[in-house]
């Protein structure tokens, strides 16, 4: 038998190693990253192969999703997007991790990053100039150069960025009290909405700086007698408009062949449907108002002041729900418009 070349020999033995090698670096490669391997990813910047890993550890259920903490996943999720340029996808990402904090600062501070990383370029933010001053009462106009914007602030440092987050409360703080100011004597729930909707953002950037929101929620709460009273007023005219229409709905009906004449009542007709769509949307307003001012005013536990008032509006809102359904939901999603009658009287 002829001898064989060391050539050939080497040829043979890379052969039957390498299918094993290939093997081995497959198996290395898709098996799933330790929290710390994670983290060590990112810090050598490997944010492609990082993403990808952290795709895979964010779809594990179970006993096998036990050793990672999801909210610091989302997070490290969020900080590999911004890293690469992908801004509106870093902030889908802070936005996910504030639904998986694991305490009310840290979803404030995962708002905040949303902020950033929607307004930044890259990982650059640029704080809004400061609001002009206004001018003194009687003092003659003159033109007086815009403020100048602060500098840029570098955001890539998760752990460097208070003067970004003091920014963004104080730019949340000037616009707030400038809606509440337009909104001093609120006349609507709707006018309500937007009091709230502006204390709202300010009490999530002063948690997320300061770590507690006492200046949003003494803001908020110079509202609260008035909007009380203007919810009251407003359920209290609900309650007369229901009452007028649930006289009407069971008045007799047109006569139907072959039925006996009081089988049917009237029912509602035309824009008074409307107005029951009304009593219900209000009573839902009250309701959605009475639960975010007792979120931003801390007041919890039965019997305080806006679990009284969700009590009464749901109180309207029952008997006037019960009439829509009988009538066919008139007041739901996709109520007709046009009139409800004749029914059958119970």
């Amino acid at each position: 038998m002829p001898a064989h070349s060391p050539a050939i020999l080497l040829f043979v033995t890379v052969l039957l190693v390498a299918p094993d090698a290939v093997a081995q670096a497959r198996t290395s490669r898709d098996a799933l990253r330790t929290p710390e391997q994670l983290q060590s990813l990112y810090e050598s910047k490997q944010y492609g192969e990082a993403l990808r890993q952290i795709t895979r550890a964010l779809a594990l259920k179970g006993t096998a999703a036990k050793p990672y903490d999801r909210h610091a996943l989302l997070r490290l999720k969020a900080e590999c997007y911004l890293r690469t340029g992908e801004n509106a996808k870093a902030a889908d990402a802070f936005a996910t991790a504030a639904t998986a904090a694991p305490d009310p600062r840290a979803a404030a501070e995962d708002r905040v990053c949303e902020v950033l990383a929607k307004r930044s370029k890259g990982t650059t933010f640029q704080p809004a100039a400061p609001a002009a001053p206004a001018a003194k009462s009687g003092a003659k106009s003159l033109a007086t150069p815009a403020p100048k914007p602060p500098p840029p602030i570098d955001i890539s440092d998760p752990a460097d960025r208070g003067a970004a987050f003091a920014a963004v409360l104080e730019e949340t703080r000037a616009a707030a009290e400038s809606r509440l100011q337009s909104l001093a004597n609120p006349r609507t729930l709707d006018d309500l909405y937007q009091v709230l909707k502006a204390t709202h953002e300010w009490r999530m950037a002063e948690l997320a700086v300061k770590g507690e929101m006492a200046d949003a929620k003494a803001a908020a709460d110079r509202f609260a007698d008035g909007a009380i009273a203007m919810m009251r007023k407003q359920l209290s005219e609900a309650a007369k408009t229901y009452a007028r229409l649930e006289e009407l709905a069971w008045l007799p009906g047109d006569p139907v062949p072959g039925q006996p004449e009081a089988a049917f009542t009237r029912g509602l007709l035309g824009e008074e449907i409307n107005e029951l769509k009304e009593v219900l949307g209000d009573c839902k307003r009250v309701v959605l108002l009475s639960e975010e001012f007792a979120l931003q005013l801390e007041e919890t536990g039965p019997g305080h002041r806006w679990a009284n008032m969700i009590e009464e509006a749901k109180a309207v809102e029952a008997p006037a729900e019960e009439m829509s359904q009988m009538m066919g939901g008139v007041a739901g999603p996709n109520a007709r418009t046009k009139s409800v009658s004749p029914r059958r009287r119970r």
